[in-house]
């Protein structure tokens, strides 16, 4: 049964139209309670017929439409990543060059002649240099020269010569250039030495501080070429500026400060023969040490009366005389290895006065294999003098000089006595404990005697030395200076390297540059005479220490080491 909407009185379901009297409506189908229908969702897994799968043809306008519209989208999508690749290259291209132009300049490594000729020796020069190597290098190595370089055909020459322009067109593999200097002395010449300083643990603060350092030493060389106290006094006689002098003037340890000097200019690729700016320093300094040279060979300063005549009894000696003598003769015998590595021959007159003071230096050796304040063969010997005269003579094994072959042998065998197995360190004299610069000196011994970087003195040394820094040197400590000590062991824990170098490294770097002396005054570039052994050594001293420790980077080449031949 369902209602009429007009009358309200029920009728049959199957009516269409109202049956009750004075009505006669039509009748609506009524609503359904059930709710309306639904499509079933999508299958989870739909399976295709291979006959789904192919083709359904489509007019020839419809075809075109899809084909162009997949080709816009193509392109617009390529337009786009093209627009991003260039942005991002923008970007990198001038955070690029915004670095090189903000690095400071500094003083640059010489570099390598080239074609026979000499490294250029003016600070413009070497500038120029630096910016035109930079130019270079910014460009790809395969890319082409953007304009016409000068001594190459131009674009209408090329027109005319067929085969020049050819020839133009293939670029040429560059031609690999060897270092100034090879082996050992390998990494004080190579060039751009800014950019690869901070890989070895130096900074752009080290190096500027190298810079003002040999400055000061160079203008304080006396016009004969020695360093001494009386060069840290006020003009005529001195070589202070006006009105000035540089406190700390020390002994008069003439001989054994030109070495310090002579060492500190080498060291930084400043050689009496290869044109540098402090070239002409170096090769006075020299001169000076071979012009004042005893006739049994010995170089020391005026504290001492070195024996010049065959008929004058044998010289009256300081007894800081072998700490000059070890020092000048290190120099001296530097010079001439500096010069075979260089594929040079030495002077005679250097060769001959170089071999002169290795014979010197053996007449002195005690009987125990080290050397001390005296030549009185039965004395007991120390360390830190003996430390000098294993320099010297390292140096002159690299110069190829004759050495007898008793003597490194000896020598090998008294640090091997001074030295303590428990915690690496090296003793000062008859097992007392001095200073642990000693320390350094020992490792010095297996690296430049024996050849060896492994040993357990320089596993337990180091470890040692880097805790030692941290403790005295490190952050809020206020222990003072030792230039002794960091030369030895700055030198000796590069050497050996790892971990404990860079703990030591970290330390010792930063506290040295701290102390330099900055402002404009005469004493700029220079390191105050505060430490221990300054009373003696003065200014000239801590400066050529300071110098050298910082420039322990590049000095002597780590991989060359063990390649040469280990004392017997």
């Amino acid at each position: 049964m369902k209602t009429c909407p007009a009358c309200h009185r029920p009728v049959a379901d199957t009516a269409h139209v109202c049956p009750h009297a004075g009505c006669g409506k039509p009748l609506v189908a009524a609503p359904s309670s059930r709710p309306a229908f639904r499509p079933p969702p999508p299958p989870r897994k739909i399976s295709l017929a291979p006959a789904d799968l192919s083709p359904q043809p489509q007019d020839g306008a419809t075809e075109r439409h899809h084909r162009s519209s997949a080709i816009r989208r193509l392109l617009s999508t390529a337009a786009l990543l093209a627009l991003a690749v260039l942005f991002c290259g923008g970007i990198y291209y001038a955070a690029v060059f915004d670095r090189g132009a903000e690095r400071p300049e500094i003083a640059e490594a010489p570099r390598g002649p080239e074609n026979g000729a000499h490294p250029a020796s003016s600070a413009a020069d070497a500038s120029a240099n630096k910016q035109d190597s930079r130019k270079k290098s910014a460009a790809p190595p395969s890319a082409p020269p953007s304009g016409n370089e000068p001594g190459k055909p131009s674009g209408a020459d090329n027109e005319k010569h067929p085969a020049a322009a050819a020839k133009a067109e293939t670029p040429l593999a560059p031609k690999p250039r060897e270092p100034e200097v090879l082996g050992l002395y390998s990494q004080r010449t190579a060039p751009d030495r800014e950019e690869w300083i901070t890989q070895v643990g130096g900074t752009i603060a080290s190096e500027q501080a190298v810079a003002a350092g040999l400055d000061w030493l160079a203008r304080h060389q006396a016009p004969d070429g020695h360093w001494g106290p009386d060069c840290l006094r006020d003009k005529p006689n001195g070589q202070c500026e006006p009105g000035q002098t540089c406190s700390g003037q020390g002994g008069r340890y003439e001989a054994g400060l030109t070495g310090l000097a002579v060492l500190a200019f080498q060291a930084g690729g400043h050689y009496h023969f290869n044109e540098q700016r402090y070239s002409q320093n170096v090769a006075r300094a020299l001169d000076y040490l071979l012009a004042r040279q005893g006739l049994d060979g010995e170089l020391v300063g005026s504290m001492n009366q070195p024996r010049t005549g065959a008929g004058r009894p044998a010289g009256h000696f300081d007894r800081c005389y072998m700490y000059e003598h070890g020092i000048a003769t290190f120099a001296l015998c530097e010079a001439c290895a500096l010069a075979k590595a260089s594929r040079q021959t030495p002077a005679p007159n250097m060769i001959e006065s170089a071999a002169r003071a290795v014979k010197f230096i053996e007449s002195q050796q005690h009987s125990d294999g080290g050397w001390r304040y005296t030549g009185a063969a039965a004395a007991p010997s120390d360390t830190s003098v003996s430390g000098w005269s294993m320099l010297a003579l390292k140096s002159a094994r690299e110069a190829e000089l004759a050495i007898d072959e008793q003597t490194l042998p000896r020598l090998v065998d008294f640090f091997e006595r001074e030295y303590e197995p428990l915690t690496g360190r090296t003793h000062y004299f008859l097992s007392d404990f001095n200073t642990d610069a000693l320390t350094g000196v020992g490792m010095l011994v297996d690296e430049f005697v024996l050849h060896k970087l492994d040993t357990r003195r320089i596993a337990l040394g180091s470890t040692y030395l880097a805790e030692q820094a941290e403790d005295r040197w490190g952050p809020h400590k206020n222990t003072s200076a030792d230039y002794y000590l960091w030369y030895n062991c700055t030198l000796a824990m590069f050497l050996a390297g790892g971990e404990p170098w860079q703990r030591w490294n970290a330390v010792v770097r930063d506290r040295v540059v701290s102390l330099q002396e900055q402002g404009e005054t005469c004493r700029r570039g220079s390191w105050p005479p505060n430490d221990r052994w300054s009373a003696a050594g003065g200014r000239i001293y801590a400066t050529a220490l300071a110098v050298l420790t910082l420039e322990a980077y590049y000095r002597f080449s780590q991989e060359r080491l063990t390649a040469e031949k280990p004392a017997k």
